[in-house]
């Protein structure tokens, strides 16, 4: 009857009552989404999308009223949902900050995560060049032996989500890098 929160199946279990009440149809007491097929998390309707990652969801719509109207549905059928408002936009979603270019489209950055990066690589005062990767890097067997003062592989994770949401340009380099995480 109840998940527990922190528990492996919650998630789960989470998603599948939700996906459940936004597709049902909505002569049956549902929301009336689709699921996409491409994206097992995107709920598709009409009038608005709404997006799920793990017990989170936003919902874009161009209308402010039919998104309240869906968190007010959502709660009748027990879904206890907190609305955040952030200037009506989708500001810092994960830590992704989304903005609308002039074409309409939405451009995703995640500035914070970058940010932290720099400074977990302790490269505050470097002088950042363009260095596209063409091939895989070869292992540097002249290189000094692996520091566990440096946290390697906890970088290497960051760059990974990094290039996973926001940045999958880098993720050749990133891979690269990631083969020689142990040394």
């Amino acid at each position: 009857k109840r998940s527990l929160y922190g528990s492996k199946f919650a998630a789960k279990l989470f998603y599948e009552i939700i996906r459940d009440a936004l597709i049902k149809p909505t002569e049956q007491g549902g929301l009336g989404f689709t699921l996409s097929s491409s994206d097992h998390c995107l709920f598709i309707r009409d009038d608005c999308m709404l997006v799920t990652w793990v017990d989170d969801a936003i919902v874009v719509s161009k209308d402010p009223k039919v998104a309240d109207e869906l968190v007010r549905k959502l709660r009748q059928l027990d879904f206890n949902l907190d609305k955040e408002d952030r200037d009506g936009g989708l500001q810092d979603y994960l830590g992704i900050d989304f903005k609308q270019t002039t074409g309409g489209a939405l451009e995703c950055t995640q500035t914070g995560l970058i940010d932290r990066i720099i400074e977990a690589a302790h490269l505050q005062d470097a002088d950042p060049k363009d260095t596209p990767i063409v091939e895989p890097l070869p292992r540097c067997l002249s290189s000094p032996v692996f520091s566990r003062e440096f946290n390697c592989r906890s970088l290497i994770g960051m760059l990974m989500r990094l290039c996973n949401t926001a940045r999958p340009d880098i993720a050749c380099a990133v891979m690269s890098c990631a083969r020689y995480s142990h040394d």
